[in-house]
């Protein structure tokens, strides 16, 4: 793809004095308009992902905000939409792809060697599902979709940090996606008020991604 090539927009600053390594600003991605605490530039990639979800936002609408304010413990909700986006992307992606970037790694190969350390951190939940009662072959399944799933994420946002040098840029990003959750396919049930639309939607569906797909030059700053 022409978006994920190797063009320098970013370089990485090491710091050399060994006091400051421990500091999150120590080994930082500085993109060629400097460091950014927030700015518009950030929202890039949250809007981006919009376009992946535009036929779930379109079908559950405010839905989605009542559901998750009134359907979950507010301590539920703060860890899966603030405290669990904001340390995994400072943990995963801030502190992870620009030492594979100042090794020499290529972005496309950083894009997805990186995810990997994201995808294998929720293997553990697999033991979780068989303490629960579910059976190893169901926990092996779950756990392998959801390696799949958070593999891709990742890749995804390692891209965007690499691209826009922010992490707040990803925090909204990865924020709004666990918002989201995975996509819901509940329009193919009969039982679904939605499901005489259901082959208009899913084409929907398949132009939300071409459009995602084709749409990553945006998050270049």
């Amino acid at each position: 793809s022409d978006d994920m090539d190797d063009s320098n927009d970013y370089y990485i600053e090491i710091e050399s004095d060994v006091d400051s390594y421990n500091s999150l600003h120590a080994i930082l991605i500085r993109n060629k308009d400097g460091y950014r605490l927030c700015s518009m530039q950030d929202f890039k990639v949250i809007l981006h992902c919009m376009i992946l979800f535009a036929v779930p936002m379109f079908l559950s609408g405010r839905d989605i905000v009542s559901n998750l304010l009134y359907s979950y413990p507010i301590l539920e909700v703060l860890r899966n939409i603030i405290i669990g986006p904001l340390t995994e992307e400072i943990v995963f992606r801030a502190c992870i792809v620009p030492p594979l970037l100042a090794a020499g790694f290529s972005t496309t190969l950083t894009v997805w060697c990186a995810p990997l350390f994201f995808g294998t951190a929720h293997i553990h939940h697999m033991m979780n599902n068989i303490q629960n009662g579910i059976s190893v072959k169901n926990a092996l399944l779950i756990t392998a979709v959801q390696f799949t799933y958070t593999y891709l994420f990742g890749a995804y946002s390692s891209f965007a940090y690499i691209k826009t040098g922010s992490v707040a840029a990803i925090f909204y990003g990865h924020a709004f996606c666990n918002m989201m959750g995975l996509p819901n396919v509940s329009f193919m049930s009969p039982k679904s008020r939605f499901y005489a639309f259901r082959w208009i939607i899913v084409i929907f569906y398949v132009l939300s991604i071409a459009t995602f797909s084709m749409t990553f030059s945006s998050l270049n700053t």
